[in-house]
């Protein structure tokens, strides 16, 4: 749990302490005001990176040469910890503790956030690689040992594409290697989807929403053949093409959604139900193996909602979350009679 967050010269915010408490934080303010801000920081925090730009340049205040954010935060009922980063146009700097030499995966593992953002359909209805990100990240507190397989099967990867840009006949060298980690990855895939699928048709089911979801999962390659045949039968086409065409690299889980009476697609508030069903269902699969529930992140939690679904999805959040910080134009927009209340104003806290 974060106990405490200072913000300090990232985009608007000049300086801002928050002190948050367990379950429920609301962030309230106009439109341009800040508050995505702070779900940005406790993500640059954790991820190490931006959900709004891959280039530091945007985050860091106008007139100012870089940014810092530090937390505070408790190891489930353990350790505390301070975790500090600080970045300027050219450089970046990581403090855990007092220690430099961090691995992002012992901070992930520290301190895990899950992020829905202010655009929240997007996880169904956008690219590929988004719906990859959210199985990977959930796999990664389930099998711990599934992030080192991913980052072993990109450096091969990587090493292949490298050899089929400059045309270089060796790159059937990574063959073996890509096969045998995208193997790995795709039978986890596999069956963490099966019970994924599961939670959110349970999900689905218990707010009665009238909405159906079918899931279809594309591993990357053809049904009809292994990894091992299709990177055989495609390696002319790969150097032709110059890059690795398939693999667990280009899978999909595609959700296609329906209302169950009439069959019509979707509406965006619906959408928006089943994307908080998903993060919910990752929420109980954690919880129901003793693993740390990270700390969820909300942007805009009640747009394109009704009252109605409004309480469904955060009665659902604050019974499966330990700690939740979410944004909203008003704190009046949500059904909350419990919680911690910031609101601001041109990236400074107001009363």
């Amino acid at each position: 749990m974060i106990e405490s967050l200072s913000i300090k010269n990232l985009r608007i915010v000049e300086a801002l302490e928050l002190s948050l408490s367990e379950g429920l934080n609301v962030v309230s303010g106009e439109n341009g005001a800040g508050k995505t801000t702070v779900l940005e920081a406790v993500y640059l925090l954790a991820r190490g990176k931006s959900f709004r730009h891959r280039e530091v340049a945007p985050l860091v205040r106008e007139g100012t040469d870089h940014l810092e954010v530090v937390g505070r935060f408790r190891e489930g009922v353990g350790a505390r910890h301070v975790l500090g980063t600080r970045r300027s146009r050219s450089d970046s700097l990581v403090r855990l503790d007092g220690r430099t030499k961090v691995k992002r995966s012992e901070i992930l593992g520290l301190l895990p956030v899950q992020l829905v953002g202010a655009d929240a359909a997007e996880l169904v209805s956008g690219e590929p690689r988004l719906r990859r990100s959210f199985i990977d990240a959930g796999l990664f507190h389930v099998e711990p040992g599934h992030l080192k397989v991913l980052q072993r099967y990109q450096r091969t990867l990587d090493q292949r594409n490298r050899a089929l840009r400059e045309d270089r006949p060796e790159f059937r060298h990574w063959d073996d290697q890509l096969v045998d980690y995208g193997v790995t990855i795709d039978s986890a895939r596999k069956r963490y989807l099966e019970e994924l699928e599961e939670q959110i048709r349970s999900w689905l089911a218990r707010w009665e929403l009238g909405v159906s979801v079918d899931f279809h999962y594309r591993q990357g390659w053809a049904q009809t053949e292994t990894l091992a045949q299709a990177v055989e039968r495609l390696g002319a086409t790969d150097r032709l093409q110059h890059f690795t065409s398939c693999g667990p690299h280009r899978a999909d889980w595609v959700l296609v959604g329906a209302t169950t009476r009439s069959g019509k697609t979707l509406s965006r508030g619906q959408l928006k139900m089943l994307v908080g069903a998903c993060h919910l269902a990752q929420a109980e699969m954690l919880k129901e193996r003793g693993r740390a529930v990270p700390v969820l992140l909300f942007d805009d939690l009640p747009s394109e909602l009704d009252r109605g679904n409004r309480e469904r999805l955060l009665a659902g959040i604050v019974d499966s979350y330990p700690q939740v910080l979410l944004t909203a134009l008003a704190a009046e927009d949500l059904p909350i009679n419990s919680g911690r209340l910031f609101h601001v104003e041109q990236g400074r806290l107001v009363p």
